[in-house]
């Protein structure tokens, strides 16, 4: 007779496995009917010994267990972090960024509403999705981020409270030097190079502001050329700044500081004597339009003063419109590695807060070298070479243009006494804007201003329209005579003649104002020719074609005494009527 267990099933080791189904329930989810019909086991059997809900409870006993294991790794290396000095910056520039996020929400629903309004190609259906999609997107961003703690000293500075920056304005307003440490830039230097109205000044405003609560409790600096300057525009813009943000401020006037926070000094100081600005110590500061300085003394004893060992983001910012190559090229271009310059360009077009209008204005304005300058943000020496360089004899000498009786004469003069330059306008209307017309010239050699008017008036005596004077401001005080300046002999000798005005100044303007207004007559951005010369008037022509700069100055060259006179006269007419002006606008 056989055994008595020879026809039995051999017994199974339910132990181990429970522990394989366990492991395939962790690794593949099988559920148990399937993982039984591959072992060849009753699946009635298999539900005696395994409960699959104890195989779900283990998976996801195991699951949490290894996602609080990654957190405390994380957390390890945060604190870490914390614990060294670019790290700390960097971990409180995040908490910063959750505090920004709420802001950018608030502040893209209002661009969002504003778009709405003012956009008439947007349709109900793009605007639908895109509300959805952003909002989508928002939502994903701050499940992910509720978890990281508040940083409640951020609200300190609101960066974008009151104000929301431009692309181009964010880099500039948000980068700070441990930030850029980390990516390996090694910056200090932060210059915002941009045209008129592109917003310079503000942002420099709102980053100069934000600086100070970043190094709180250490003394900071604004500087700009002139006390005037100071006052009437960056002063100004940073009181407005720090009342849209609701930050309370004390101005101590008498020794031009500012208190903000309660504990956080800021020095307010023009740069024209640099000597006064020696012996302070800062942990920043704020240049705004510093190219307009001479020379670089003051820059390079302000750099000097960076030096408050208790600074947390010590560094520089300079907000400014270029003017030449000048010692700001050098310090900014030229030796910007070595002065660590983070460089950061603008427009004047880039600012969709100024409207078309006023950059379709200032393009009748501004002469396209000009506007390389002031409106680009370009680097480029504007006064050096050919001083009326858009003056050309094809565009702007016309074989005759004739006297018209029924306009009024516009007389511009040069009061230099050899040769008596004046010449001779009339002044068009052209569809919505005016042409000037150089009819004639009077250039007479050795004669005083008595001669020259009464040679004026035998050419004009008939004219009945009235003849309006222009030029050199130094006739108020000249005497050509005895007894009378040449304002008055002028006014005495041309009595026949109906004198509209004379338009003459208490001083003559800088010479490179005058030449910028001449060049944007002879031809603006929009390729429109306002000034016109008559192929007669030789001397005027020889002028526009022959004065330059003297090399390394912004002075006219006056080597040949012959030149520069006709020029200069046309010159104080058309800047008393078509100054080329810096616009204020608030960006």
């Amino acid at each position: 007779m056989g055994g008595s267990g020879s026809g039995r099933k051999p017994e199974l080791n339910w132990d181990s496995l429970r522990k394989e189904f366990y492991r395939a329930h962790k690794e593949s989810g099988i559920r148990l009917k399937p993982w039984a019909r591959e072992k060849g086991i009753s699946y009635n059997v298999v539900r005696k010994y395994i409960d699959i809900k104890a195989a779900k409870a283990a998976a996801k006993s195991t699951k949490t267990g290894e996602y609080q294991k990654n957190r405390q790794e994380f957390r390890d290396v945060v604190r870490k972090l914390a614990i060294e000095d670019e790290g700390r910056h960097y971990i409180k520039s995040m908490k910063q960024s959750i505090v920004l996020l709420e802001d950018i929400m608030v502040e893209s629903g209002a661009q969002f509403k504003w778009l709405m309004d003012n956009d008439p190609d947007l349709s109900s259906t793009d605007a639908a999705k895109l509300v959805i999609a952003s909002s989508q997107a928002l939502r994903n961003v701050a499940m992910e981020l509720q978890g990281v703690p508040d940083y409640e000293d951020a609200y300190g500075w609101p960066l974008t409270k009151g104000f929301w920056p431009l692309p181009y304005q964010q880099r500039f307003i948000f980068d700070l030097p441990s930030h850029l440490k980390m990516v390996g830039e090694d910056a200090f230097l932060f210059t915002f190079i941009g045209g008129i109205g592109s917003g310079k000044t503000y942002a420099g405003a709102q980053k100069a502001g934000d600086l100070a609560f970043r190094n709180r409790g250490c003394q900071g600096a604004i500087f700009a050329p002139t006390y005037r300057v100071l006052r009437d525009s960056t002063l100004s813009k940073f009181f407005q700044v720090l009342n849209d943000k609701g930050i309370s401020y004390k101005y101590l006037k008498s020794d031009n500081s500012i208190t903000i926070f309660g504990d956080t000094k800021i020095l307010c100081r023009s740069m024209e004597e640099p000597d006064y600005i020696r012996g302070i110590e800062i942990a920043w500061f704020w240049q705004d339009e510093p190219g307009q300085m001479k020379d670089r003394e003051a820059h390079d004893i302000i750099m000097g003063r960076v030096r408050d060992p208790n600074a947390t983001e010590p560094c520089g910012l300079i907000t400014t419109t270029p003017d030449g190559f000048n010692w700001l090229y050098d310090v900014v271009i030229e030796e910007g590695e070595k002065n660590k310059v983070k460089l950061y360009r603008a427009r004047t077009d880039q600012n969709i807060y100024l409207g078309k209008e006023f950059y379709e204005r200032l393009k009748d304005t501004y002469d396209e070298r000009f506007a390389k300058q002031e409106l680009y943000g370009e680097f480029l020496d504007v006064f050096a070479g050919q001083a009326y360089w858009n003056f050309t004899r094809k565009e702007h000498v016309v074989e005759n243009l004739p006297y018209d009786p029924t306009l009024p004469i516009i007389l511009a003069f040069d009061l230099n006494v050899d040769p008596m330059c004046w010449g001779v306008i009339q002044s068009h209307l052209e569809g919505n804007h005016y042409v000037d017309h150089i009819i004639d010239e009077l250039h007479i050699r050795t004669a005083g201003t008595e001669v020259t008017a009464k040679e004026f008036l035998a050419r004009y005596r008939n004219h009945k329209a009235g003849v309006t004077i222009y030029g050199d401001a130094t006739c108020r005080a000249r005497k050509t005579s005895a007894t009378r300046t040449d304002y008055e002999i002028i006014k005495d000798i041309l009595k026949p003649l109906p004198l509209l005005e004379m338009k003459i100044g208490n001083a003559n303007p800088r010479v490179t104002d005058r030449i910028t207004a001449m060049n944007a007559r002879l031809k603006d951005m929009n390729g429109r020719i306002k000034l016109l010369v008559a192929k007669k008037c030789k001397h005027t022509i020889r002028d526009f074609e022959r004065v330059a700069f003297k090399e390394g100055t912004r002075d006219l060259d006056k080597t040949d005494p012959a030149l520069t006179h006709h020029t200069d006269g046309v010159g104080y007419y058309v800047f008393r009527e078509y100054p080329v002006r810096k616009p204020k606008v608030m960006s």
